[in-house]
C-alpha cells in the first residue's frame, strides 16, 4: 500500500532536486561552460525526471487526482523533449547544448506553474 504523506514529502522534496539543478544548469550556462560539462549535467536531470515522473504519476493516481491525465500528458511531452533533444545534443544533430539547456528550463518551469504547483496546493489541502 502507497503511504500518501511519504509519498507527497518524497515528490516535494523531488521538486526541490529538480530546481536545484536546473539552477546549477543555469550557472553552467552563465558561464560559458563546455559542452562535455553541460551535457553531464543535463543527463542527470534526464534521469532523475523520468524517475521522478514515475514517483509523482503513481502519486496522482493513487489519490485519484482529477488532473491526472492532463499532468501526465504534460509528462510525455517533457520526456520526449529531454531524450530526443539531448540524443540530438549528444549526436550532434545541430543542437548546441545550451540551446537544449535553455529549452528544459523553459518546459521545467511552464511545467511546475501549470501543473506541479497546483498539484502541490491539492496535496497540501488534502492533508
Amino acid at each position: 500500500m502507497v503511504n500518501i504523506g511519504e509519498m507527497t514529502k518524497k515528490v516535494s522534496d523531488e521538486h526541490d532536486e529538480i530546481e536545484r539543478l536546473l539552477g546549477q544548469l543555469d550557472d553552467l550556462i552563465m558561464r560559458h561552460e563546455t559542452k562535455t560539462t553541460g551535457l553531464a549535467i543535463l543527463g542527470k536531470i534526464v534521469q532523475y525526471s523520468i524517475d521522478h515522473i514515475r514517483r509523482e504519476e503513481l502519486l496522482m493516481d493513487t489519490m485519484k487526482y482529477n488532473f491526472y491525465r492532463e499532468h501526465t500528458f504534460d509528462h510525455v511531452q517533457i520526456i520526449e523533449i529531454l531524450t530526443k533533444s539531448l540524443s540530438d545534443c549528444e549526436g550532434f544533430g545541430g543542437i548546441e547544448w545550451d540551446q537544449f539547456a535553455r529549452s528544459i528550463r523553459e518546459a521545467y518551469y511552464n511545467h511546475i506553474a501549470h501543473f506541479d504547483d497546483p498539484f502541490i496546493d491539492t496535496l497540501n489541502h488534502s492533508r
